[in-house]
């Protein structure tokens, strides 16, 4: 089993703008559900999210 490593959410938090703002995030859809690209995207907004945070 692989421990967690927050290594990459603490480098988004600090290095992307907005970045802290992440951490609120709620797992709700709204963001994916109201994204006009996300049918393009390879991954929603929710998925990107929850990747950062995993």
């Amino acid at each position: 089993m692989t421990s967690y490593d927050p290594s990459f959410a603490r480098e988004v938090f600090e290095n992307v703008d907005y970045g802290e703002e992440i951490k609120m995030c709620m797992q709700c859809g709204v963001c994916a559900a109201s994204c006009p690209l996300s049918m393009q995207m390879d991954y929603s907004p929710r998925k990107i999210f929850l990747l950062i945070r995993a």
